[in-house]
């Protein structure tokens, strides 16, 4: 028997959007409703960056190089009294200075420091400590990795809590006991740079009274969003 093409061809398309046009009246039983809720906390900086810088200039660069080890060496030698405080150097580098005939004049360099720690009791003292040898650059505060980790987690909880109670407060306004969330998406909002404070204006007048920097260590607002879309039944219960 032979069987019309045309036939065929409306079976096909029978069987094929069938299926997709009873989703889509389905969908239409639905309000879908995409909302978000925020939640955020200030929380103090508790980590300290410090960056000192080592500088010398003499006739020759290996003057330079002797006096800005030993410099270095008489800093560290301070800071190894402290196991809390994680050191690093940087930027170790000496370099020619030209006259205007283009002959080399004298020689300089310097060499970075820099302190890792949380903030502590204290922390001024040991700063004055490594003044007479290096001169401050630089002082930032963060949150550190533990303290921030424990703040998300109670963000998210907070959060979660009340995504899911805010879905409630949508379908009761429209009259709906059940409803039904869908695509949830959860957003750590990227925090502003660390507060920074930089001690190159006042650093020479502070080596020179050896008074103690001030210690301002602010705040950063951590914040956590949730967002996502419910889908309310627009029948009558």
């Amino acid at each position: 028997m032979n069987i019309h093409p045309l036939i065929v061809l409306l079976c096909l398309t029978s069987l094929f959007f069938t299926p997709f046009s009873q989703a889509g009246d389905t969908l239409l039983q639905f309000n879908q409703v995409t909302f978000s809720v925020t939640e955020s906390q200030r929380v103090e900086n508790d980590f300290v960056s410090v960056h000192f810088i080592a500088q010398a200039e003499e006739k020759t660069a290996q003057a330079v190089q002797r006096q800005i080890n030993q410099k270095m060496h008489q800093a560290q030698t301070i800071l190894n009294r402290y196991p809390e405080i994680t050191v690093s150097t940087q930027n170790y580098r000496v370099m020619p200075v030209y006259n205007e005939h283009k002959k080399i004049q004298h020689w300089k360099g310097q060499q970075t420091l820099h302190l890792s720690l949380k903030n502590q009791p204290g922390l001024a003292e040991i700063l004055t400590k490594v003044q007479p040898y290096l001169n401050y650059n630089d002082i930032r505060f963060s949150v550190s990795e533990s303290q921030r980790e424990q703040t998300m987690t109670s963000l998210l909880k907070r959060a979660l809590a009340r995504y899911q109670s805010q879905a409630k407060v949508i379908a009761d306004a429209f009259g709906q006991s059940t409803y039904r969330i869908t695509q949830t998406q959860i957003q750590h909002t990227t925090p502003t740079p660390p507060f920074e404070r930089s001690l190159s204006a006042y650093a020479s007048k502070v080596a020179s009274t050896q008074a103690a920097p001030i210690i301002e260590t602010g705040d950063t607002r951590l914040s956590i969003t949730v967002s996502g879309r419910v889908l309310i039944s627009n029948q009558k219960n």
